[in-house]
């Protein structure tokens, strides 16, 4: 995951990535070994939302989700 961070930074460097800016590119690679689980990796369930925050997601105490808020 760093190196495609990384690729990331290359572009934002060089004005060519669309996603952000250098700032925010550099932010998610320091936040990466704070949040990233490698372990997670390979498994079956794939978590998308389009606005995926604390106000639309519940976790119990083990950060196990227990419902989700759909906003339309």
């Amino acid at each position: 995951m760093a190196a495609k961070i990384q690729r990331k930074i290359d572009r934002a460097s060089n004005s060519q990535y669309r996603g952000g800016d250098m700032q925010s590119c550099v932010k998610q690679l320091e936040l990466l070994d704070k949040y990233w689980i490698p372990e997670l990796d390979n498994s079956p369930f794939v978590l998308v939302h389009g606005d995926l925050s604390a106000n639309t997601i519940i976790v119990d105490s083990g950060n196990n989700v227990q419902r989700y808020a759909l906003i339309y």
